[in-house]
């Protein structure tokens, strides 16, 4: 008898969206929407700089609330979970900011930030 011989290590191209994998009743889903909706208005306050373009600060005012929630209040735990979380990465649309990014916008959005 002949068996059919697969190669378990093959490569296959396999489309995933961030958001793939989460509930549709999970927070994450809530917080998303009601940033976007609801502050829109921080996106319309970047001015034009002569460096690389900014992050939205929809997103990472998503991806702090939601840290917050999650009682992840270090920028460096931030930073880390932006980056290989899928929840965290759902918020933030894909991007990676760094600890830095995370402390700036803080300082800079402490009011809007302590409306929650």
């Amino acid at each position: 008898m002949v068996y059919i011989d697969n190669d378990v290590a093959q490569s296959v191209l396999k489309v995933i969206r961030y958001d793939d994998d989460i509930p549709e009743d999970h927070i994450s889903r809530l917080i998303k929407k009601m940033v976007k909706n609801d502050f829109k208005y921080l996106d319309d306050e970047n001015g034009k700089s002569r460096g690389r373009a900014a992050y939205r600060k929809t997103s990472l005012l998503a991806i702090v609330l939601y840290a917050y929630y999650d009682n992840h209040t270090s920028c460096h735990e931030m930073e880390d979970l932006a980056m290989f979380h899928q929840v965290y990465k759902y918020l933030g649309d894909g991007i990676k900011p760094n600890e830095r990014t995370f402390q700036r916008f803080i300082k800079d959005n402490k009011e809007t930030i302590s409306k929650f």
